[in-house]
């Protein structure tokens, strides 16, 4: 006889989604256009657009995210960070997303994803 849990029937599936976009989302890489600044010159990246980009790279990964929040614009230059927010599976973590690559019409993006939900 099993000893008996108090964890819901699916909670090891669970844990492995959320183990899954953890994962994939620190191997994520989108490529994103990039927009000149307002009057500065720079190339900036909406907000919509990363977030746009980061759901579409992980939903090609089979990982399907209930949404992903980028407040801010993310700047078109090589080290540039955002921080976002990525809700999956009921919990929402915390992202960090950077600029790796630039070519000043696209950028490459990197996403390093919290490791406990906030």
């Amino acid at each position: 006889m099993e000893p008996e849990s108090n964890e819901p029937a699916d909670a090891p599936i669970a844990t492995a989604r959320r183990t899954a976009v953890r994962t994939a989302a620190l191997l994520l890489s989108a490529t994103v256009l990039l927009a000149a600044g307002c009057g500065s010159g720079e190339p900036t990246i909406a907000g919509a657009d990363v977030e746009e980009g980061v759901a579409a790279e992980l939903a090609g990964r089979g990982i399907e995210v209930a949404r992903v929040v980028c407040p801010d614009a993310l700047g078109g230059v090589v080290g540039s960070t955002v921080r976002c927010e990525i809700e999956f599976d009921g919990d929402t973590y915390g992202a960090n997303v950077s600029v790796t690559e630039s070519d000043g019409g696209d950028a490459v993006l990197s996403v390093k994803v919290d490791d406990e939900p906030t």
